[in-house]
């Protein structure tokens, strides 16, 4: 909230062990937090968080320090936490509102953000979704295109590189959100976007 600026986590048993990030009520500090995410796997939980400054930190349980990196010079709006390459450590995938970027985790020593180039062959995009799209269990990248009602697909080649589809597919206007999740029970991710038009949400079934 703008008169408390901090994150909050109340984190219940994984597979029968607490979670702990240090204390329950965590203070990132200061008043810039614009987005929080967090994603279980990996053996516990993570949490991230965007700042309207551009940087990103993560925080996995029990850690007494962040990893943190200057993602952007805008603020970030959007967070997606995945394990891109299977690796056992989770990375980001981040949006400012008008682009897309991928920050690799690093096991070190030290620990670190890496950044990952994803050519969206000049195109303004923004709310990035993950998911295995295609069934072959790599995970990809859905990005909406801001320059018209469409989104594009950054295929996972699962080690940490993508490639861009050509075409672009049919997404509503309008679009304030995106979800994953296999919704007709065929082994591959759809999408379903919440958007500001007549229908409200508009669901996308993938076809590998």
């Amino acid at each position: 909230t703008d008169s408390d600026p901090r994150v909050r986590a109340y984190v219940p048993e994984v597979d029968g062990q607490p979670q702990s990030f240090g204390t329950l009520d965590r203070a990132w500090g200061g008043d810039d937090i614009n987005v929080i995410e967090a994603a279980s796997g990996n053996g516990g939980i993570t949490l991230a968080i965007g700042r309207k400054s551009g940087l990103v930190e993560m925080l996995r349980p029990g850690l007494t320090t962040d990893i943190s990196a200057q993602a952007s010079t805008v603020g970030i709006t959007h967070l997606r936490v995945a394990d891109l390459d299977d690796d056992g450590l989770d990375d980001l995938v981040w949006g400012t509102g008008s682009s897309i970027g991928v920050l690799h985790a690093q096991a070190g020593p030290p620990r670190s953000l890496a950044p990952v180039n994803i050519d969206w062959e000049g195109a303004d995009t923004d709310l990035p979704a993950v998911g295995d799209f295609d069934g072959d269990g790599d995970l990809d990248i859905l990005a909406f295109d801001l320059d018209g009602a469409t989104f594009r697909v950054a295929w996972g080649n699962g080690d940490m590189t993508f490639t861009v589809d050509p075409t672009v597919q049919f997404a509503p206007q309008d679009i304030v959100d995106v979800a994953v999740g296999d919704l007709n029970e065929d082994g591959v991710d759809d999408v379903a976007f919440i958007h500001t038009g007549t229908t409200g949400i508009t669901v996308v079934l993938s076809d590998p």
